[in-house]
């Protein structure tokens, strides 16, 4: 599952002094011999749709970066567009709900740009969004948010999570502590042994750890003591493929590994339950102090991961 999940509100955009421009001035006669080398040269044009087709304001460039250069030479800086973060993208909707950090403003409205309101809650700890199936779009539901005010130019707020409600079944959180081994190391800015922490607890980053192209990148998790686990999310940066097929073992003393789940489709975060057989029956809880995730190639290729989080009983 794919989704685009941050917010960001900035300062008031610039219009363009067409005035300037002479084609908007020019005759008929002089556009006509201006385009000429255009049909002779047989040029055509095409139509490419996008998100910002549904509301007819441009959403497609990258937040931090600079919008292209306009009609009269200038760049407008990325933060001086107010405009294009109104908007949430949502590509597939995660089976167990749509929820993000807190919000440091009120949401007074949401709702897709084809016009159906949006469900939502707010509270000190989250943001979460409902939508019935119905209503999302193929292939993105454009998602428009009313904030009470704007927020300070170029912060970014609004960090996909898993819904409190949905973890709350399984428990307190384990593994904010946690020490993370990973195979190997791309190392740069895409691999910081400071920013490991940040798998576990603090600020999600874009990604927590990144390994070198392996056929078999791994990284293992140390809660520390042997501990009971209901269950353990893994979050993929948005849109990072190269997690498809990932592996989940555990492990009570790091040696032995049993392997207790298998993705079959990507997800922007999945949720893994941990069970055991006990009278017949499938019951909560593992005994686990190591967790391995791991990914088998044919063609070498990276690990990265924005977070790994296991719940059970204190």
């Amino acid at each position: 599952m794919v989704c685009l999940s941050v917010l960001l509100v900035a300062g008031m955009a610039r219009a363009a002094d067409l005035s300037k421009v002479p084609q908007m001035s020019e005759t008929k006669a002089q556009r006509d011999e201006r385009m000429q080398w255009f049909r002779d040269a047989k040029f055509g044009m095409f139509i490419h749709w996008g998100p910002c087709s549904i509301g007819r304001v441009e959403i497609g460039w990258g937040r931090k970066a600079n919008r292209p250069w306009d009609i009269n030479g200038v760049q407008t800086p990325r933060t001086d567009d107010p405009v294009y973060d109104k908007y949430l993208l949502v590509y597939e909707w995660p089976t167990e709900g749509l929820a993000f950090d807190p919000l440091p403003n009120k949401v007074l409205a949401a709702r897709t740009l084809t016009g159906v309101p949006c469900t939502f809650k707010q509270s000190a700890g989250e943001w979460s969004l409902q939508l019935a199936k119905k209503d999302m779009d193929t292939p993105v539901t454009v998602v428009e948010v009313t904030l009470d005010k704007p927020l300070e130019g170029g912060r970014i707020i609004g960090e996909l999570r898993t819904p409190q409600d949905y973890r709350g079944e399984f428990g307190a959180i384990l593994s904010a502590d946690a020490k993370l081994e990973i195979s190997s190391s791309l190392g740069g800015d895409w691999d910081k042994p400071g920013n490991h922490a940040r798998l576990f607890a603090g600020e999600r980053l874009s990604v927590a750890f990144h390994t070198r192209d392996e056929k078999n990148p791994w990284a293992k998790v140390d809660l520390g003591a042997v501990k009971t686990v209901h269950a353990v999310t893994i979050e993929n940066r948005p849109n990072e493929r190269r997690t498809e097929g990932l592996i989940l073992s555990i492990s009570e003393d790091g040696q032995t590994w049993q392997e207790v789940w298998r993705a079959k489709s990507w997800e922007a975060i999945w949720t893994v339950p941990l069970t055991h057989l006990d009278a017949g029956a499938q019951v909560p809880g593992r005994q686990v102090r190591f967790i391995k995730v791991e990914t088998i190639n044919d063609t070498p290729r990276g690990l990265l991961l924005q977070r790994i989080t296991a719940f059970g009983p204190k």
